[in-house]
């Protein structure tokens, strides 16, 4: 996406020091959704920190400066398949991408997952980003990872 500037919190918190940061995340407001809001303001640096999750702020230039217009967190999850379930078509090719637990009798499988998304509603700054623009960034880091 032309026009905004994506930043990794851990990058951030690294250049700026936590305290900075903190305040920065502090002008993020999202009405519609708390939990998205409460996310970033009070987990993602811990989540990055720990590599749990990756948070990455978008920024769009207004008025001669850069604001926060959205965020979005990546992580890992998995998921199990029983492979009872499975016909053999289809156990043939979830051995390709899962590992068997033999523990617990089931396929494992790792996916990407978009676990935080939201717009920055303070000052109407949520007008500066569609949602579909937030998450094809968020679809287009997940495939930039997988790639690497």
């Amino acid at each position: 996406m032309t026009g905004y500037v994506q930043i990794n919190i851990k990058n951030m918190v690294d250049t700026l020091g936590e305290d900075r940061a903190k305040s920065i995340l502090s002008t993020f407001s999202c009405p519609l959704n708390k939990d998205v809001e409460e996310f970033l303001k009070t987990k993602a640096i811990e989540f990055s920190k720990q590599d749990i999750a990756r948070t990455f702020l978008v920024l769009a230039s207004y008025k001669k400066d850069y604001v926060i217009v959205g965020y979005y967190t990546i992580c890992h999850k998995s998921f199990n398949i029983n492979p009872n379930v499975l016909s053999s078509n289809l156990k043939k090719r979830t051995k390709k991408f899962a590992q068997y637990i033999k523990e617990i009798g089931k396929y494992q499988i790792v996916a990407p997952l978009i676990a935080q998304l939201g717009k920055n509603y303070y000052n109407k700054y949520n007008k500066l980003i569609t949602g579909d623009e937030l998450l094809k960034m968020a679809c287009e880091k997940i495939r930039e990872y997988s790639t690497t």
